[in-house]
């Protein structure tokens, strides 16, 4: 019968647990920090969908002397239109355009 020395291969529980401990910590971090870049991230693509927007009404504004009405009126002015009027972040979230004062708005991110 084999007796268990002090000079045997392995782990016992407390260095075991130590080492799970360690990496528990580690995720915790990692996934924190995964959830605050890419919350900035959506709020980043939201901006830039907002300007996008901004500019199509500018190109409104020049070409046709008056002021668009709604978001509607910007789609000749941008590609993938479908897409950039929602915001990338909650793509169930539409982007809103208020006339009065020629402005895209997020409901989600302000602005």
């Amino acid at each position: 019968m084999h007796q268990l020395t002090s000079d045997d291969e392995g782990f016992n529980l407390l260095e075991l647990m130590a080492v799970l401990a360690i990496i528990g910590i580690i995720l915790a971090i990692a996934i924190a920090s995964y959830t605050i870049a890419s919350d900035r991230a959506g709020s980043i693509a939201c901006a830039s969908n907002r300007r996008e927007l901004d500019n199509a009404a500018q190109l409104f504004l020049n070409e046709h002397s008056g002021q668009p009405t709604d978001l509607g009126d910007l789609s000749p002015y941008i590609r993938n239109f479908d897409r950039t009027r929602h915001c990338p972040a909650d793509p169930a979230t539409e982007l809103t355009f208020d006339a009065a004062t020629q402005s895209v708005s997020c409901p989600t991110h302000g602005g």
